[in-house]
C-alpha cells in the first residue's frame, strides 16, 4: 500500500506519521498513524482531528496530546502549539485507491481542511479472499433526496434482482451485519474504548469500535502474535461470518423469485459500501446524484412538509452556515465517487426525466436483461405512484427562501466548490 500525505496551505502546520513503520509489510487490516498539528499565529488550538472519506468518518482523534518529547519526534522544530493523537484506521472500509481528508476542529468548533492522505494499492484478498454470496450486492449510494429509494424499488421488480421491503419498513440486514462487521475488526481511538467491566451495563449498539486497542497498539497487546490474530484470522472469520448470515437471510427473502442473481440495497454509508467491494465478490454500485441546489432545496423542503430534522437540524445562522458547506463537500466527494471506474453514476435529472430511457441504459450497465417486459416492469413505480406523490417536495422546495437561511458568502463558498469539483450545480 502506497501512501502520501499533502498538506493544504493556510494557518496550520501538520503532519502525519505512520506507527507501522517497524513492520516488514502492512499485512493487518489496521493502519496506525499519528497525527499532529499546530496553530501558529492567531489560528485557534485545535481540539480534534478527523479522518474522513467523503460523509464517512474514519476516525475521530480526540482528546489531542502535546506531550513534549512525543511532540519533539513528531515535529521537530514546529512552530505554534502543536497537538498530536493516534488512530487505527480500518483498511477494509477504503478502496483500492483514494484520498482520506485531514480536517482539524478548533475550540469553537470550526472545522479546516489541513491536508489529504492520498493511498493506492489497498489490496485486501490476502486478509479476506472474497466472499461469493448466492446473490450478488447491487448497492445503491446517495446522499439521500435522490431518488434512491424509488430506484431500488424498480430495480426490484427486474426478475434478475430482489428489493426486501419496501419504503417505509426498507430491509437493510446486509448494511447491519456490515456495520457489525467493521466494529468488529476495526481497533478503537484509545480515548474511546470502552473497559472490559463497561460491557454488562451498556446494550451492544452502544459498545462501538472494539475495546482491545490503545494508543500504543503493539505495546499494549503485548505479543505481536496477538495483533495478526485480530487483524489476520479473527478479521477474516468476523467478516465471513457476518457478510454470511446477511447472504442467507437475503437468499430466503428472495425464495420466491427463483431467476434472481443480485439483490438491491440502499446504502449511505460510504465506508460501508467500501467494504462490500472488499468482502463481496461479484459487489456492483450505482451511484445517484441530484444537482446540488436542488438536492439542499429538496431536503429542506422535506423536513418542513414533516415537521421534521432528519436532514436540516442547525439551530443558528453559523450552524445553518455550516451545514450548508457540509453538503457542498458530500456533493463533491459524491462526485469524484460517481467517476470511479467499475461504478455506475445516474443523474437524478434523467432518472426522473425519462425512466423508461435511463433504466433501459442501467439495465445494460448491470448486465441484466433490457427487454421490454423487463424494463415495464421497473417503471411501475415511477408511474404516478401513491409513494411518488408521497415523497414529492416539488411544490413546496420552490418558496424556499435560501437567501435568508444562508449567508451570501456561504452561498457563494458552497457554489464554488461544487463547481470546482465537477459536480452539477
Amino acid at each position: 500500500m502506497r501512501i502520501t500525505f499533502e498538506a493544504a496551505p493556510g494557518a496550520m502546520e501538520c503532519g502525519v506519521q505512520f506507527s507501522d513503520w517497524d513492520r516488514a509489510a502492512l499485512n493487518g487490516n489496521s493502519l496506525g498513524l499519528f497525527a499532529w498539528v499546530s496553530a501558529g499565529g492567531t489560528a485557534a488550538v485545535p481540539r480534534e482531528i478527523v479522518l474522513r472519506d467523503g460523509a464517512s468518518v474514519l476516525a475521530r482523534l480526540s482528546p489531542l496530546y502535546d506531550t513534549a518529547e512525543i511532540v519533539a519526534k513528531l515535529a521537530p522544530g514546529a512552530t505554534g502549539r502543536t497537538r498530536f493523537a493516534h488512530a487505527c484506521v480500518n483498511r477494509l472500509a477504503l478502496r483500492e485507491q483514494g484520498a482520506i481528508a485531514v480536517e482539524v476542529v478548533d475550540e469553537a468548533g470550526v472545522r479546516a481542511l489541513v491536508g489529504r492522505l492520498v493511498y493506492a494499492g489497498n489490496d485486501l484478498r490476502d486478509i479476506i479472499p472474497p466472499i461469493v454470496l448466492d446473490l450478488a450486492p447491487v448497492l445503491v449510494t446517495s446522499l439521500g433526496r435522490s431518488g434512491s429509494t424509488i430506484l431500488s424499488q424498480a430495480l426490484g421488480a427486474h426478475p434478475a434482482l430482489c428489493t426486501v421491503g419496501g419504503y417505509p419498513f426498507e430491509y437493510r440486514f446486509f448494511s447491519y451485519c456490515l456495520h457489525a462487521a467493521l466494529v468488529l475488526t476495526s481497533p478503537a481511538g484509545h480515548a474511546h474504548s470502552m473497559g472490559g467491566d463497561s460491557f454488562e451495563d451498556r446494550h451492544p449498539s452502544d459498545v462501538g469500535f472494539n475495546p482491545f486497542n490503545h494508543r500504543d497498539y503493539d505495546r499494549a497487546l503485548g505479543h505481536d502474535g496477538l495483533r495478526e490474530f485480530y487483524e489476520g484470522a479473527f478479521a477474516r472469520d468476523a467478516a465471513r461470518f457476518l457478510v454470511g448470515q446477511a447472504g442467507a437471510a437475503v437468499t430466503l427473502a428472495a425464495a420466491g423469485k427463483p431467476g434472481a442473481t443480485g439483490f438491491v440495497e440502499k446504502m449511505s454509508g460510504f465506508a460501508l459500501a467500501n467494504f462490500a467491494h472488499n468482502a463481496c465478490a461479484g459487489t456492483r454500485e450505482i451511484v445517484l446524484t441530484r444537482g446540488f441546489e436542488d438536492l439542499v432545496r429538496s431536503m429542506l423542503a422535506f423536513d418542513r412538509q414533516r415537521g421534521t430534522t432528519n436532514f436540516f437540524d442547525a439551530d443558528s445562522p453559523e450552524a445553518a452556515d455550516a451545514w450548508l458547506m457540509e453538503m457542498a463537500y458530500r456533493q463533491a466527494h459524491l462526485a469524484g465517487r460517481a467517476r470511479e471506474a467499475g461504478l455506475v453514476h445516474v443523474a437524478y435529472e434523467e432518472l426522473v426525466g425519462d425512466p423508461r430511457a435511463r433504466l433501459t441504459r442501467l439495465a445494460k450497465e448491470l448486465e441484466i436483461d433490457a427487454n421490454p417486459a423487463a424494463v415495464e416492469a421497473m417503471c411501475a413505480p415511477f408511474d404516478g405512484s401513491a409513494f411518488s406523490e408521497a415523497h414529492s417536495t416539488a411544490a413546496s422546495k420552490a418558496d424556499l427562501d435560501l437567501e435568508a437561511m444562508f449567508s451570501k458568502s456561504a452561498r457563494e463558498r458552497a457554489a464554488a466548490f461544487v463547481r470546482g469539483s465537477g459536480a452539477a450545480p
